[in-house]
């Protein structure tokens, strides 16, 4: 049996430029009582607004949880009259509308409903109309902007239809002018908007990479995004959340192959408690985690002693230029006082050059690489600490 390289337990995910967002989030936590309930594990979680109850869906049933004193319940089930199979919950910013995905005809419609309280019963259920169920449309995912407005995801576009007080139906969908980049089509279940409309997050599929035996292996897996409104008020491009390396750093103690996927995140209104789930080995465990850094760069409430000059969380940027010829510079940031290793590697994972070996205090560093006696070629290069490790691609063009 072959032994695998080192480096195959951490991969990178490649960029044209530094893509990393600036709002930072703290280490995902589980929500036990769900997989304690459910060890087999769930679907999609969407928080309400005031987040205080989670919905999520296991084996065609949607249950919620609810928060008492800082944990959370025993899963419940939500009672929906009749025999249903439902997926993707999502509930309305006042709490009194549940929607919900019933997959009809190999389509997948959306339906909903409605109480008056978390008091009352809820309603028969009720389809959003021809408006939005209909032939000639394609669901990929939906969004609840507001407790009369569908944001829907077809095809690579945002589309939006309100709810008529006067027909007591949803209106004609159209298309919403704010998306500027499309999204990946085929990703039902990943995308949030937040309330005040200024960013939207959701998954996206990005390529990563390991070296397993000397070669590079790279595959698709989904990771976590955010984009922000740009100059020109539309959603602009994506950004990498730095969760990801957190889910990383958990499942990379557990499997050879870092195969998971980060699906379904939602927020609260406040912006500051992000949910989401990770897939692997078809399990869906829910995490949260709490806002450190808004995409201001301004500390958020409720971190104590915190220097804005000390990094938060580690950090390794996609070097600039690249491509480049002959020198290119790399970023990197330690939170800690750590011991950092910087090494380039050539595409067979041979160790070229040692750009830092060296005890580092907590800071941001950055530090200049230059390949004239290199030819033009594809390479890599490594960070590495007690806590963190991260490989990214370079590309020399002479």
């Amino acid at each position: 049996m072959k032994k695998p390289f080192l480096f195959f337990l951490l991969p990178i995910i490649t960029f044209a430029q530094d893509n990393i967002a600036i709002e930072r989030w703290s280490v995902p936590q589980e929500i036990e009582s769900i997989i304690s309930y459910f060890p087999q594990g769930v679907n999609t979680p969407y928080i309400s607004s005031d987040g205080n109850n989670l919905y999520f869906e296991a084996d065609g049933q949607v249950y919620f949880v609810e928060k008492i004193d800082s944990n959370w319940s025993t899963p419940n089930i939500v009672q929906i009259k009749g025999n249903h199979y439902f997926t993707i919950p999502k509930i309305s910013p006042n709490n009194k509308k549940l929607f919900l995905i019933k997959e009809e005809n190999y389509r997948k419609n959306i339906f909903y409903i409605e109480r008056e309280d978390k008091y009352h019963s809820w309603s028969e259920i009720k389809s959003c109309g021809e408006y939005v169920n209909n032939d000639s449309t394609t669901i990929e995912d939906y969004v609840l902007q507001n407790d009369s407005t569908l944001l829907l995801r077809i095809g690579f576009g945002i589309y939006y239809s309100n709810y008529e007080k006067t027909t007591n139906n949803w209106g004609p969908l159209i298309k919403n002018p704010d998306f500027y980049y499309d999204f990946y089509s085929g990703n039902f279940g990943g995308t949030f908007i937040n309330p005040n409309y200024s960013k939207a997050y959701h998954t996206n599929l990005f390529m990563v990479w390991y070296i397993i035996d000397g070669h590079f292996i790279d595959f698709l897996k989904y990771v976590l995004v955010v984009r922000y409104k740009d100059f020109q008020n539309h959603f602009g491009q994506e950004y990498l959340l730095n969760i990801n390396s957190d889910i990383d750093s958990i499942y990379s103690k557990k499997i050879p192959q870092m195969n998971y996927f980060a699906l379904s995140p939602s927020l609260t209104k406040d912006g500051k408690t992000l949910f989401f789930a990770v897939n692997y080995a078809d399990t869906t465990r829910i995490y949260s985690s709490k806002m450190l850094v808004d995409e201001n760069g301004n500390i958020v409430g409720g971190i104590e002693n915190y220097d804005s000059n000390i990094p938060i969380k580690y950090y390794l940027s996609q070097n600039y230029p690249n491509p480049f010829n002959p020198a290119t510079t790399i970023k990197y940031s330690v939170p800690t006082e750590a011991h950092v290793t910087l090494k380039i590697y050539d595409i067979l994972g041979r160790d070229i050059a040692t750009l830092i070996n060296e005890q580092k205090r907590p800071g941001a560093y950055e530090v200049n690489f230059n390949a004239s006696n290199l030819p033009s070629g594809v390479y890599f290069y490594r960070i590495e600490t007690t806590n963190f490790s991260q490989i990214k691609k370079l590309i020399l063009i002479k």
